[in-house]
């Protein structure tokens, strides 16, 4: 049974979720990120989209939080509780100290619309427990993965939602951080979407992660030469970094304190 607060948490969830178009410095090509807000003005990334040579053009939200009332007459009111903001304004840019930990942190400083930045809503919980949580308790375990993978015959870009379960739980070689394999396709323009985790039922309360985020996509992990795998053509698999390493950035920021 899926609790309360996750209910209202799922709810908010895609509004929290934006694109970053990005533009490649040396050779003028755009491309399309994701990002996810954390409270205050803080959204959530992976380092790899907004690194050199690549530079942020937008961060910007569509509204997916519109409802549909019909009534008995047959007339539709529409509703928005979150409205679509196209933000072209200064960013603040924060790497984790270690470069190959692949998360970042963007903290949009001026005001969108006629609002701080600082008061953006909504946003999503970060899980405070997703390191300490052991292997076999996440496995099999329902999530969500959202981002903007692009999709060829769509005029913008789309938020992507799609439902999966953790597969693995790994230490990685690379970062030596822990990473989720997430059931579902890796596709470019997931990276730097959250992996929501809907919950466990037989988690007890004091432990219990349903309704918080507990991943950063990265790129896909596929076979190449520097694992001493022979072919690099295999699908890759669908990879997050635990959300450990963005409490890291933000407290060395002192906005971890601050969050909603």
């Amino acid at each position: 049974m899926i609790s309360a607060r996750t209910i209202v948490a799922l709810q908010n969830l895609p509004s929290s979720v934006a694109f970053i178009e990005i533009q490649n410095k040396e050779t003028g090509d755009r491309s399309i990120g994701s990002c996810f807000h954390v409270g205050n003005g803080y959204f959530v990334t992976a380092r790899h989209v907004i690194e050199p040579p690549w530079t942020i053009l937008r961060v910007g939200r569509h509204d997916v939080s519109q409802r549909t009332f019909i009534g008995a007459d047959g007339h539709a009111t529409k509703t928005t509780t979150h409205a679509d903001f196209d933000y072209t304004g200064q960013v603040k840019i924060v790497l984790h100290e270690d470069p190959k930990i692949d998360v970042a942190v963007l903290q949009l400083t001026e005001a969108i619309g006629p609002y701080p930045a600082a008061q953006l809503q909504p946003y999503s919980c970060l899980s405070k427990v997703a390191d300490a949580l052991s292997e076999g308790e996440f496995l099999s375990i329902e999530v969500y993965v959202l981002g903007f993978p692009p999709i060829p015959i769509a005029t913008d870009a789309t938020l992507v939602m799609i439902p999966g379960q953790v597969s693995a739980v790994i230490k990685s070689q690379y970062d030596g951080r822990r990473h989720f394999i997430v059931s579902g396709m890796a596709r470019g323009g997931f990276s730097g979407g959250p992996v929501f985790l809907v919950g466990n039922p037989t988690w007890p309360s004091h432990v219990d992660n349903s309704g918080y985020v507990v991943g950063v996509v990265g790129q896909s992990v596929t076979k190449t030469k520097d694992t001493g795998a022979e072919s690099p053509e295999e699908l890759g698999f669908l990879a997050a970094t635990s959300v450990e390493s963005v409490w890291e950035i933000l407290k060395s920021v002192g906005a971890a304190e601050n969050l909603p």
